[in-house]
């Protein structure tokens, strides 16, 4: 398993950024091999999965790519007040790893935890034939209750994603609304959270409004909390389910 850093100017958001990429050692001379998008939460970057977690130990024996970009504090989206990471990541940062990693573009997937949970099922269900399956590990998933439950506190920080009017709902940022459109055209869905996390709630309030909208999806939970013991066995869990 090959392990490294790129570093390149972004043209989408208009300064030098980085990915980590790990890369089978085994892969033929023109073979192409399938990519995942793996995505980090609110308070991490890019380093955060491969120093927290066994991803490189899970996928050494498997043909697939994993690429981990940094997003800030973005929630991978183009922010009202900022920077444009949802077209970075949708967009840009495919067509780079292909130019430069024996890639298969029509073989990609996105995966992320927490933060990384949301931009990760919003970027492929506003592309839902770009991606073959997402995955949301303790994802937000219902950000319109997740910013109205946070009140005042976080309003400065919301108002740089949303704009000082926080509209969220029925928009594309708004994942119920865009599930609503698309029904049976999602790509496969694997959720999962704790039962003692704080964004328990809101997962299960999702899962069955994917489940009324014919939506294919896989929903685990456990006894767990926002933690990387469980991001660790569920990314385990996600190669599983899309069969790498």
């Amino acid at each position: 398993m090959a392990i490294g850093k790129f570093n390149f100017l972004s043209r989408k958001l208009g300064f030098t950024t980085s990915f980590n990429v790990l890369l089978p050692d085994s892969i033929e001379k023109d073979e192409k091999v399938p990519v995942l998008y793996l995505l980090h939460g609110l308070s991490d970057d890019h380093n955060t999965w491969l120093v927290r977690t066994s991803i490189e130990m899970a996928v050494r024996t498997k043909k697939i790519a994993v690429c981990m970009p940094e997003a800030h504090k973005s929630f991978y989206l183009d922010m009202y007040y900022g920077d444009q990471y949802y077209s970075y990541i949708s967009s840009e940062l495919p067509e780079i790893v292909a130019k430069f990693f024996p890639v298969d573009q029509k073989q990609q997937y996105i995966a992320g935890l927490s933060m990384g949970g949301y931009g990760a099922l919003k970027a492929a269900l506003c592309n839902p034939d770009q991606y073959k399956a997402v995955g949301s590990f303790s994802g937000v998933v219902d950000m319109a209750s997740h910013v109205a439950d946070s009140g005042e506190q976080r309003r400065d920080f919301f108002v740089r994603l949303f704009g000082p009017d926080l509209i969220v709902k029925d928009t594309s940022n708004d994942l119920f609304y865009v599930t609503e459109k698309l029904k049976e055209k999602s790509p496969p869905i694997y959720l999962s959270c704790g039962t003692e996390d704080f964004l328990y709630a809101y997962n299960v309030r999702f899962i069955k409004h994917c489940e009324e909208q014919g939506i294919r999806i896989k929903y685990h939970e456990e006894p767990a909390n926002h933690t990387w013991d469980f991001w660790d066995r569920q990314i385990k869990s996600f190669l599983d389910f899309i069969g790498v």
